[in-house]
């Protein structure tokens, strides 16, 4: 296994708390063990001392050495992100240890990355009927107190994935042409990007520096990785289908066939 190393500046212990990797931005790169190596010379950037924190068990090599090494810097957090040369850090090195389930999508490194998928969609046998879409994301119960009777509350996304649910439904508005402003900016720019690397956190430890290092984006990769979230592919297959079996079944006219709107009446977006 590989992973990325962490320089800090102004770290100069042999350990380092969960507090301190809040403090210093990098609780999204550790979700298991991590140690913590003084540097008493040379560290990344020219400069010196500092300490080096790594997960021992995917980066057991923990010492610092420029010609053999590739480092970049986070400017507004402080912090530098590197790698071994001869150990780029992959997909399975960075999957977290309870992934969303998804869709392998190939990204600009060449590797196929799982995109957590949030919503499904299915399709009855009956030809008249369109595609559906389903939750496919972690949605907690509540019991519904209000009646004499005891009953249930309509699911909800967990709160750990709310996050993911709203790009989700942002991206479903401007499918169907329905997006707000809010919307249009969250999904446009560099929001769009950071975005499309947030559904790829859900399931890997990863930033936008550590992003840079392996080469993830290229210009068409936000629009692969938001297919994926909502199972895009999967509706187009059952609306070409749909076009299909409706020409089938209708006798050719002059005239053509009309357009038969794709009905978006599903369960409330929560």
């Amino acid at each position: 296994m590989s992973g990325f190393l962490y320089w800090l500046p102004k770290h100069d212990k042999a350990t380092i708390s969960t507090q301190e990797i809040a403090a210093a931005g990098l609780s999204y790169a550790f979700e298991g063990s991590k140690a913590c190596n003084p540097l008493h010379g040379d560290a990344p950037g020219g400069n010196r001392g500092g300490a080096i924190i790594f997960d021992p068990i995917r980066t057991p090599r923990n010492g610092f050495n420029d010609s053999l090494q590739t480092w970049q810097p986070h400017g507004t957090a402080g912090y530098w992100v590197g790698m071994w040369n001869d150990a780029k850090p992959g997909p399975s090195d960075l999957l977290k240890a309870k992934p969303l389930s998804g869709t392998p999508v190939r990204l600009g490194d060449g590797n196929d990355w799982l995109v957590p998928i949030a919503r499904h969609w299915a399709m009855e046998d009956d030809p008249d009927a369109w595609p559906y879409w389903q939750h496919n994301l972690p949605r907690r119960v509540l019991f519904d107190t209000s009646a004499a009777s005891i009953g249930l509350q309509a699911p909800t996304v967990q709160e750990a994935y709310a996050e993911l649910w709203a790009l989700s439904e942002a991206d479903v508005r401007i499918r169907y042409g329905e997006g707000t402003a809010a919307d249009e900016a969250e999904l446009s720019g560099v929001r769009l990007f950071l975005n499309a690397l947030r559904i790829l956190s859900f399931n890997y430890c990863l930033g936008p520096v550590e992003a840079n290092l392996l080469g993830l984006f290229t210009t068409e990769s936000w629009q692969a990785i938001f297919d994926a979230l909502n199972d895009a592919q999967t509706w187009r297959a059952f609306i070409e289908k749909k076009v299909a079996a409706q020409a089938a079944a209708t006798p050719p006219s002059s005239a053509g066939v009309a357009d038969t709107p794709l009905s978006t009446d599903q369960p409330a977006l929560t």
